[in-house]
């Protein structure tokens, strides 16, 4: 049983993303465009390698691995599994992923775990799993 009262806020709810229907579209057609695909998966996943190998020279953080799993596929989107693993300052690997986030590819991370290298210094070792998300034209 619905109120009325939660009838007639569901009703102007629906009736504002009617009336925002173009500003919506604007602003997928902006992100569309901003993270729209252009190479078939082989060239995208190297793409996203070599910006993952950018980011982290910036910061100065050592990846000693990465591996790409198979792409999922939906009517959406394509999402490039990516596992990472490194080693650097607990700094250093934040400001890894802060820079992924800025990027101009869209990442998701997904996991994070941090533990020491050895007992004898800071340097610690990080296990990232993130995706990649792109929209195929």
């Amino acid at each position: 049983y619905i109120e009325e009262n939660d009838l007639n806020v569901k009703i102007k709810e629906n009736v504002s993303i009617i009336q925002n229907a173009g500003k919506i579209r604007k602003k997928y057609d902006r992100m569309f465009e901003k993270y729209k695909l252009t190479g078939d998966d082989d060239e995208e996943l190297l793409k996203t390698k070599q910006e993952i190998d950018l980011i982290s020279r910036a910061r100065n953080l050592k990846v000693t691995d990465t591996q790409g799993t198979s792409v999922k596929e939906s009517v959406e989107d394509k999402e490039f599994p990516i596992q990472i693993s490194c080693e650097g300052s607990l700094d250093q690997i934040m400001s890894f992923i802060y820079y992924l986030s800025e990027s101009s590819m869209l990442f998701q991370v997904e996991k994070v775990k941090i533990t020491p290298k050895s007992a004898r210094n800071n340097k610690l070792h990080a296990f990232i799993s993130l995706s990649r998300i792109g929209f195929p034209e």
